[in-house]
This record gives C-alpha cells, structure tokens and sequence, in this order.
C-alpha cells in the first residue's frame, strides 16, 4: 500500500501528483489498541486463550463437530484470530467465547452435582455416567495407564506389584488417599488412625480461627512450616510424623521411601520397619564401638606414660641408693677417686669441646649452602613477579602501560580499573578484574590471538575468550556516556584560535566516515551490501565526528560498506546533535547541504571545479584554509586505528552480527571503546 516504487502510493501519484498519502485511521487505531493490549497482562492472556482455544478446535474435526453441536444457528463459523483485519469475525470470536463459556458452566455444574453425591458409595455409578457420557460426546473413555517398570537401580526383584483390573480400582485407590484410615492402611504402624483424625480436625478449626483458606495443599505446609508454626507442629505430632523429607534412594527400608502416588508405577516396594529398626541399631551399635576404641587408645596412652614416669622415678630412687650404699663403703680412697673422677670430667669436657668444633666446622658450609639457596629462591621470585602481568608489572613503568593499553599512564589505567571494577563478574574466576581488563585491552590494542594470550597468563583459550566478552560489555556501558555531545557553551569557550580566526566561535563538528574490513559474508545480500568499491574488499563503515577541540563527539552504528556518506549521515542521528546555526566541515562525499539546512545549520566542503579548468583564486584559499582545519578529522581517526590494532585487521563475520537482546554488534561496542579510551588520552588538536 505504501510502497514508494511498486505500491498503490506510487501508481496513485503517477496519475495525481497531488495527491498525499494518509494511512488509514482504523490500522492506526487497531495497532494502538494491540500494542496496549500487548502490554496488559489480563488482555494478553484472555487473547492468547481465545486463540489457542480457536486452534484446538480447528485442528480435530471430532472437536470441530463437537463445537458446532452447541453453537448457534445463526452464528458465524470458527476462524483463525487474525491481527491486521479488525473489522472481520469479531462476532465469531465473541460466540466462541460465550459456546466454550456455556459448556464449561454447564460440565462445572453437573460436575458440582456429581460430586455432592458420596463417591464412595456411589463410585461405580459415577464411571458409568462417566463412560456413557464419552461415548456421547465421542471421546475416549477411561483406561488404565500403560503399566511402567520399576527403575533397575530401585528393584531387588522381590517387591509385590499392585496391578488395577479397572481405571475404577485405580481411580478408587488415587481417592482413597485423601482418607485416614487408608492412609493409615498404607503407612502402618507408623500412624494411628484416632490420633491422625483428630488432629486433622484440629489442625482445621485452629486454620479457621486464623483465618486461613486451606485451598490448597501448600497452604497447610505454610501453615506448619517456620517458627510460626513450630507451636502446631508440638500440639499436633501426628500430622507431621512423616519426616516429608525424601528418604535416601538406596534406603528402602525408610517408611518415607515409598512414594504416595506410586508417581507413575505399577510395582511399589513395601517397606520393612523390623528391618529399618535393625538397620538403624546397627549404625548405633558401630558408632558406640567406634567411641569405645577411641576411648582405649587413651587410655592406653595414659597408662603407658604413667608406666613410663613410673619407671623413671625407680631408677632415679636406685641411683640414689647406690650412691648412697657406695659412699658408706668407700674410705679412705674417696680423696684419690674424686681426683681420677675429675680429671676424666676434664678430658670428657675437652673431648666434648672438640666434638662441638667439628660440628661446627661441618655446620658453615651447610649455612652457606642454605643461605645461597634462600637467595636464589628470592632472585627467581622477583624475576618471576616482573614476567607476570599483575598490578606491579604496569605500575613501574608508564611505557608498559601505553604499550600494551593505549592508554598514556598509569594513573589513568588506575582510574579506568576503578570505574570498572565493580561492575565486572565476582566470584572465584583464574582472572582477577585487573587481568580481565588488562587483557581485553590487549586484544583490542595488538590484536594477538587469543591462544597467544591465554599462553602469557596461563589460561585456557576459552577462559580469554569469555573475559573478552563480558569485560567489553561493562566497558561499553560505563565508557559509552564519554563519547558525547557538548553543549554550545563548552565549544565556544575553549575554541581553538585557528577555527576561531576562519569561521568564529560557528564550528560544531569535523565530520568523515572510515572503514573497517570484514571477512567475506556467505550471504549474498549481505556481500553486496558490505562491498566498497573505494577499498575494493567487504567493509563497516562508521561515521565519525569530532569538535574543534579535537575530542570524540559522534560516532555512529556500522553501515555495510556500499552505504553512501550522505545516507548515514542523514540517517545516523548526527542531524538531531544539530543546533540552528551550527557549522559543520566535512569532504567532497558529503552532499548534505539540504539535509543540514533543514536544522538551520550550515556544512562547508570544499570546492569544486564545476567543469572549469580551475578554481577561483577565492575558492582556492578558502579550500586551503578548509582543508588545513578538516585534516584534524583524518589525524583523529589515525590515531584511533593506529593505537588499536583490532580495527586495522579483517573482522569475523560473527562479530558483526546483532548481540542477543541488543540492537548493536560487537564491532560496534569495540568501535565505541576505542572511540571513549582515545578521548582519555591527549588530543592531537590541542
């Protein structure tokens, strides 16, 4: 319909130049509606009920035929929900609301009549009335689940099975566990059927009197659970005996291992409570025996060092006897024995000396040796900490820091790491935050492969990969807001006088486009709208904007390289940046002179011959001074390309592709990256 080529706006303007092209009130009208229906819950869900609704009934011509029985005579047929056409089958769409709302009141009623009556007693009557009412509807009628086996790893082989001869007998066993006593029919001796209805009856009228709806099951677990109910788990045991915590799946033995529901089997192990009580007796049987070990070992201990000290003091009681004995013995020659005793004390005692020179002669070395090896365990440690990238390898030289950053010190990586830092993935990772931006700032700076850096901090290539990533990601949200637009005040207060003399205080922005090269697309659409035929390989193009100043101002998404300059920058945002009465400088390429006068602004690029030999003497010098003031615009995009390598070598297709949930590419977030950590370093006007 609106086609400028091929559509009715087109042919209609052939015939009527004049004629202008309105859209249709009604479309507007229903797509507004849509959008806020859209974004109401309850309107987006009664919608998508009455489609899914429509589709279940269209999809089986019994479910078809079955609907047109209860449909009215005169009512429109069943039709897919369309959402362009608003005018036709609301109607239709109306009555199949209404037919499926008649039916489910009219089954909700019959089905509150049914169960008033005691199914108990009347179980069998209400499978016939349910069989006879399946044959006339024409659906299926009640039967038994396929039988399924135990799980090999929960059957010994012995376990009685529970088979159904009827869907009645399990349907009455699925009911029968709601009651008490055939709860306690199936726990057996683990609950008492008195005491479980009683205090069944009075968990109910404590709920009552709190008032509590108990709708559903998880409103008594609610009740129970917590200090809150800690109160009614004392007063009423009997409800909460079972543990309700899932038993060990290898022991079967526990009165909880077996599920309630048989979740899905024919064949239920019966548990033993006999044998879980033995099973239990005899962890308690080991663990005192273990405690009694233990406790013989010390006591072992203690003997032994009682023996022990025991045995000293006899010895030390002999030794004084003896001498005690020798000294009544001894006479006269007690003067010479003490002369001999000293002067064997007085060779021991140089004996002794001697020994200790010798150790300590064979000691030196032995120091020297150790203390050699201490030192040159401390060389290698601090030979090792400078290889390593790590916080001191940057921070004692500013020539490390632009290498392998781009950045022009220290102090500033130190800022950027600060700003970062607390916005990047905690946890235990094998990079620290500093090494994740270090290394996403090497990637974009000299472009080495990943396996290379994985290698230089000891990583795995996947690891880096990742890093990569997620660190681009932070960087592109808290370094985007530095690529911005100034204000008119801030331009013209710190104007370089060179702008100044030539245009004033007018200039805005220095504008240009530059190329980054992909790799080839498999897609042919995509190959023909990347290829540049001014550098004769697949290309981005992004344009670039820059303020007297020589800062970073505008940088635009990627545009496949066959794009015109004059289409991205009409189509970029970078006339919206505009004030009335700003000037822009830009190239030849850039036939924008209309689309900027449409802002009230200006653009200057330089002259052309217009089929003359050469330029006015006029043109000329207004080129020259142009031109002298433009080349800003080129130096900055040098640097920009020069500083980070990544933007001079050929991008894989898969960056180029949209991000999940974004409406970017990954180039376009390291394009902005580069773009905000050139603006941290100095400028190249200034």
């Amino acid at each position: 319909m609106s086609g400028i080529r091929n559509g009715l706006q087109a042919r209609v303007q052939e015939q009527e130049p004049r004629a202008l092209h309105v859209h249709c009130m009604g479309h507007v009208m229903n797509l507004v509606v849509q959008d806020v229906a859209h974004n109401i819950a309850e309107c987006r869900n009664f919608m998508s009920l009455i489609r899914d609704l429509i589709t279940l009934i269209r999809n089986s011509p019994k479910r078809l035929a079955w609907f047109q029985e209860f449909q009215s005579a005169d009512a429109p047929s069943v039709r897919p929900l369309c959402p362009t056409r608003w005018t036709k089958r609301p109607i239709a769409h109306c009555n199949t609301a209404n037919c499926i709302h008649r039916k489910l009141s009219s089954s909700l009623k019959c089905s509150a009549r049914t169960s008033s009556i005691s199914v108990k007693t009347d179980l069998k009557i209400f499978g016939k009335k349910t069989t006879a009412a399946a044959d006339v509807l024409g659906v299926e009628s009640p039967a038994l689940p396929r039988p399924r086996k135990i799980p090999r790893r929960l059957d010994n082989g012995g376990a009685p099975s529970q088979s159904f001869q009827s869907p009645e007998a399990l349907y009455r066993q699925q009911f029968d566990q709601g009651d008490c006593g055939s709860i306690v029919e199936f726990h057996g001796d683990d609950l008492e059927a008195g005491r479980l209805t009683l205090h069944r009856d009075m968990f109910v009228d404590i709920a009552k009197q709190r008032g509590v709806c108990l709708k559903r099951f998880q409103d008594a677990v609610d009740l129970l659970k917590g200090e809150q109910g800690e109160p009614l788990r004392t007063l009423l045991p009997e409800l909460t005996k079972l543990s309700g915590q899932p038993a060990y799946e290898m022991l079967e033995t526990h009165h909880d291992w077996t599920p309630s529901l048989l979740l899905g089997h024919n064949e239920v192990k019966v548990p033993d409570k006999d044998r879980f009580a033995r099973h239990l007796k005899r962890h308690k049987n080991q663990a005192e025996k273990t405690v009694e070990r233990a406790g013989y070992k010390v006591d072992r201990i203690e003997e032994s060092s009682l023996e022990e000290e025991g045995m000293v003091q006899l010895q030390v009681e002999d030794r004084a006897q003896q001498e005690v004995e020798d000294s009544h013995h001894q006479g006269k020659d007690n003067t010479q024995e003490e002369e001999d005793r000293a002067q064997q004390e007085a060779g021991t005692v140089l004996h002794s000396d001697d020994q200790c020179e010798e150790e300590c002669v064979q000691c030196k070395p032995r120091c020297d040796e150790i203390n050699r090896l201490l030192e040159e365990n401390r060389n290698l440690k601090r030979k090792l900490a400078e290889k390593e990238f790590t916080e001191e390898f940057l921070k004692r030289d500013d020539s490390r820091v632009k290498y392998y950053t781009g950045l022009p010190n220290y102090e500033t990586f130190n800022v950027l790491l600060s700003h970062v830092t607390p916005f990047l993935p905690q946890g235990t990772r094998k990079l620290t935050p500093f090494q994740m931006i270090l290394v996403t700032l090497m990637c974009l700076r000299l472009d080495l492969p990943l396996q290379h850096i994985g290698h230089l901090f000891d990583v795995h290539r996947g690891t880096v990969s990742a890093a990569f990533h997620k660190t681009l990601n932070v960087l592109y949200a808290r370094l985007a807001p530095i690529v911005h637009w100034p204000d008119r005040d801030s331009l013209q207060v710190s104007m370089p006088h060179q702008f100044s003399e030539t245009f004033g205080n007018r200039v805005a922005a220095i504008i240009d486009c530059f190329e980054v090269f992909i790799k080839r697309p498999s897609n042919l659409q995509a190959r023909a709208q990347t290829f540049s035929h001014y550098k004769h390989s697949h290309t981005l193009k992004y344009l670039i904007g820059i303020t007297p100043q020589g800062v970073i101002s505008f940088i635009s998404k990627g545009w496949g390289g066959r794009t015109s300059d004059k289409r991205i920058t009409e189509e970029c945002g970078f006339l919206d940046k505009l004030l009335p009465g700003d000037l822009v400088l830009a190239d030849r390429g850039f036939d924008i002179k209309e689309s900027v006068g449409m802002v009230c602004a200006e653009v200057k690029t330089p002259a052309f011959t217009k089929g003359q030999r050469q330029l006015d003497a006029k043109d000329v010098e207004e080129t020259r001074s142009l031109a002298h003031l433009r080349i800003h615009v080129e130096r900055v995009i040098g640097v920009v390309r020069n500083k980070y390598k990544i933007l001079s070598s050929k991008i894989p297709i898969n960056m180029v592709l949209l991000c999940e949930g974004e409406n970017v590419t990954l180039l376009d977030k390291i394009v902005v990256v580069c773009c905000a950590l050139t603006n941290m370093s100095s400028s190249v006007v200034l």
